[in-house]
C-alpha cells in the first residue's frame, strides 16, 4: 500500500473520525478527494464531521454534494441530509430527503418511519402519516421492535383522532 493512495487517506480519515480528531479526519478526507473526485463517501464523512460539530449548514452542503456525485446507493447520504434539514428547521426539505432515501433503497425502514413521523408533525392531515405508518407496519414490522411499537401507538392515536371526528380509517 502506498502512502498517497486514495484508500490510505480515506481509512486514515475514518480512523481519526472514530477518535473524534475531526480536523485531522477532515484533512485526510480532503486529500482522498484530491486523488479521487468521484468519491462521494468522503463528502459524506466530512458531512458527518460537520454534523457532529453542529455545523448543520456545512453538513447539509456536504451531504448534498455526496448525493449529486454518488453513482451507487446514496440512501445514507439522503438520510443524513434529512437530519441536517431537521436541525436547520426545514421540514419540507427534510421530508423530501427522507423520501429520496427510501426511494434510493426500499429496504431502508428507518427512512420510511421518519417519513411517517415527520409528515405527522408537519401536516395537519394525519391521514398522510397514517398511510406511511401502515406501509411501515406491512413491510418492516419484524425489523425493529422499538420503531414498530412507536408506529403501532401512532396508528392507534391517529385512528382514535379520526374516530372522534366521525371518520373511520382503514
Amino acid at each position: 500500500m502506498q502512502p498517497n493512495e486514495h484508500y490510505t487517506y480515506k481509512m486514515l480519515g475514518r480512523t481519526f473520525y472514530k477518535l473524534k480528531d475531526y480536523e485531522r479526519a477532515k484533512e485526510h478526507f480532503k486529500r482522498a478527494l484530491k486523488v479521487d473526485k468521484s468519491d462521494f463517501k468522503s463528502y459524506t464523512y466530512i458531512g458527518d464531521i460537520n454534523f457532529d460539530q453542529k455545523e448543520y449548514k456545512k453538513a447539509m452542503y456536504n451531504y448534498m454534494y455526496a448525493t449529486f456525485i454518488g453513482k451507487e446507493y446514496r440512501d445514507i447520504e439522503y438520510y443524513q441530509l434529512a437530519r441536517a434539514y431537521e436541525k436547520l428547521n426545514k421540514p419540507k426539505e427534510e421530508i423530501k430527503a427522507y423520501k429520496d432515501a427510501y426511494k434510493e433503497n426500499r429496504s431502508n425502514y428507518r427512512a420510511l418511519f421518519q417519513i411517517a413521523n415527520t409528515t405527522e408533525s408537519f401536516y395537519k392531515d394525519k391521514k398522510i402519516a397514517y398511510k406511511f405508518y401502515k406501509t411501515y407496519m406491512n413491510k418492516f414490522e419484524e425489523k425493529d421492535s422499538l420503531l414498530t411499537s412507536q408506529a403501532k401507538i401512532r396508528l392507534k392515536e391517529i385512528k382514535k383522532y379520526y374516530f372522534l371526528k366521525g371518520e373511520v380509517l382503514e
